[in-house]
């Protein structure tokens, strides 16, 4: 099944043609080539109408201090993963720091509350392994043990998101609307972000010197995370 969303704007239009068109001829045709590609490509095209109703972008500021939490990267790359948003980093430490959080209202609603747990929640995992382990854990350790973390909880996510598919996306049908909704989704985002920040920038990525055992014991600890909401 083909998904992209150039399939999905081509359909988009060809319903519009076939809806609101004063020749019944042109409106007839445009429905009959909808209905070849749905076929071809496996769409019910009743979830085209849904789905653009559905999934209204919208923006949403969280605002911080001079700081944003240590661990801001790693919960913002589980979030944009695994929670279906776009987080852009803005502001400094004089005018104060935010996050942009770019999605539908609801996710964002989850996102938001997700980024304070678990921001707590990593820092805490670390204290906790840093105490425990004074005498053989160096406060340079923190990143190791942060990113193992991060895989960790990553990695059962994704297995989770796996087996939720399976189990719930049974039919042909409930596997085209979802895949759909996916890709509408996506690109309703970025089309939003292409349009609201034209000049985004990506920032750079940090190399970290690697302890094996903060990073292993994070990556135990992220595996057996479990994110209430």
């Amino acid at each position: 099944m083909n998904t992209d969303s150039k399939l999905i704007d081509r359909l988009k239009k060809l319903l519009a043609l076939a809806g609101n068109n004063p020749s019944q001829s042109e409106a007839e045709a445009a429905m009959a080539k909808a209905q070849a590609i749905a076929v071809e490509n496996g769409i019910n095209l009743a979830m085209i109408g849904e789905i653009e109703n559905e999934t209204e972008v919208v923006r949403e500021d969280m605002e911080f201090g001079q700081r944003l939490p240590t661990v801001n990267s790693y919960v913002s790359n589980i979030l944009i993963k695994y929670f279906n948003v776009r987080i852009i980093t803005s502001g400094s430490r004089y005018g104060g720091r935010k996050l942009i959080f770019v999605g539908k209202q609801e996710d964002i609603n989850t996102a938001k509350y997700v980024y304070t747990w678990l921001s707590e929640t990593m820092v805490r995992c670390w204290h906790n392994y840093y105490k425990a382990n004074k005498y053989t854990v160096d406060i340079n350790h923190k990143q190791s043990y942060l990113l193992g973390f991060y895989n960790g909880l990553s990695n059962k996510l994704a297995a989770n998101q796996k087996d939720i598919e399976k189990d719930k996306l049974k039919t042909v049908e409930q596997q085209n609307k979802y895949a759909v909704a996916v890709v509408n989704l996506q690109k309703k985002i970025q089309d939003f972000m292409d349009e609201e920040f034209p000049r985004l920038r990506t920032g750079a990525t940090r190399s970290i010197s690697m302890n094996q055992n903060s990073y292993a014991r994070g990556m135990m600890d992220g595996t057996v995370c479990n994110i209430a909401k």
